[in-house]
């Protein structure tokens, strides 16, 4: 691009992609991965929210080779370097596996006990029919 007045012109020239609404897309793909990865999780999280951070932290390191190719295909796309996102991710988002495994043996341990009192609240709210002085053999079909 020329830029000048007067006889004094100047070549200008940018080296920044031009940003097309299909790489905006793909730098929102990686932004939402960052973003997920980020999130803050505690003990009393959702466990959707817990499996969201691990798949996207897995994702940004490439810890497999088909989220490896996943990960280069949106990096082609969005037009960012692969190799920076990965040793980034990779130093950034250590692969504890410990404390993975951790959290995940804390939240079984929850569920577990979510699981045996809904099953004792269940027990005890089942209707006791043999109390009653009329049979109620007619409404068998019903409570079935």
């Amino acid at each position: 691009m020329i830029h000048g007045a007067g006889g004094n012109a100047k070549l200008v020239y940018t080296h920044e992609p031009i940003l097309t609404p299909e790489r905006r897309l793909w730098r929102g793909v990686l932004n939402q991965a960052y973003a997920d990865a980020e999130l803050p999780i505690g003990l009393e999280s959702e466990d959707e929210l817990f499996i969201e951070q691990i798949r996207a932290r897995r994702f940004l390191r490439g810890d497999t080779s088909g989220e490896k190719e996943e990960l280069r295909l949106v990096c082609d796309y969005a037009e960012v370097p692969f190799d920076r996102v990965v040793t980034w991710a990779r130093k950034n988002y250590v692969p504890s596996a410990l404390q993975d495994l951790e959290k995940v043996e804390a939240r079984d341990t929850k569920e577990v006990e979510e699981i045996v009192r809904a099953v004792k609240d269940r027990e005890a709210t089942t209707l006791d029919l043999s109390g009653f002085p009329v049979p109620l053999s007619h409404l068998s079909p019903l409570l079935q």
